[in-house]
Parts: structure tokens; C-alpha cells; sequence
């Protein structure tokens, strides 16, 4: 069972036997981490929780460590590298597309060659 949801699942719901949360982003207070995490934890039980956190996020870490009492365990120490950039700084094409692939205009952006 996957349970994919946004902050409004982190209160004021109860789903049984949720025993892993994936933050995709950290939340902007410490408090709604605290929230979501929560949800693995009910009546008594133990989960997991992962998240995902970028140098960006770093103050945001710091401050649920901080309201955790706690640091957070690291599963990696640093970041893979950054993607191969061309000389005029532009990133190299998508695998599988041309260089040269614009996405499709949406319908209605796209001008009428009616009569």
C-alpha cells in the first residue's frame, strides 16, 4: 500500500498502519515534519521516516534537529556530482532526444491555419 499525499495528510487524519513516510521536501516548520513523521507512529508503533534534503535545505534541517533534540541519521555524506555541463554552459541533451527537441506547444498557444 503507497499513500501519496501533501501536508494537509500530516493532520487531522488517521490512516492505519502506515510504516514509512518519504519526505520529497523538507516542510517549512520543524512542527509539520513533526506532523508528517507522525503519521508512522501510531499507538505505539514504530516506522520510518525518509527524506530528501539538498544543501538548500540545510537551516530547515537544523531546525527540526534542534526541536527533535536530536540529529537526523545521513544515509549519504554528500551529493553525487552535477550533471556534465557543455562549454556554453548549457546542460547536455536528454538521452534519447535530439539536441534540437522543443516540447509541443499546447493546442490553444499554437496558431490556427484555418479558412
Amino acid at each position: 500500500r503507497v499513500l501519496v499525499a501533501t501536508d494537509i495528510a500530516a493532520r487531522g487524519i488517521d490512516v492505519a498502519n502506515i510504516g514509512h513516510v518519504v519526505n520529497y521536501d523538507l516542510p517549512n516548520t520543524p512542527e509539520d515534519y513533526i506532523h508528517r513523521i507522525g503519521r508512522t507512529a501510531r499507538v505505539k508503533a514504530s516506522g520510518r521516516a525518509t527524506s530528501f534534503v539538498t544543501s538548500d535545505d540545510h537551516i530547515q534541517l537544523q531546525a527540526i534537529e534542534k526541536l527533535l533534540g536530536q540529529p537526523i541519521p545521513r544515509a549519504l555524506d554528500s551529493a553525487p556530482p552535477a550533471p556534465s555541463t557543455r562549454h556554453n554552459g548549457q546542460r547536455d541533451a536528454r538521452p534519447g532526444r535530439p539536441s534540437g527537441f522543443r516540447p509541443r506547444q499546447p493546442a490553444h498557444a499554437r496558431p490556427s491555419h484555418g479558412a
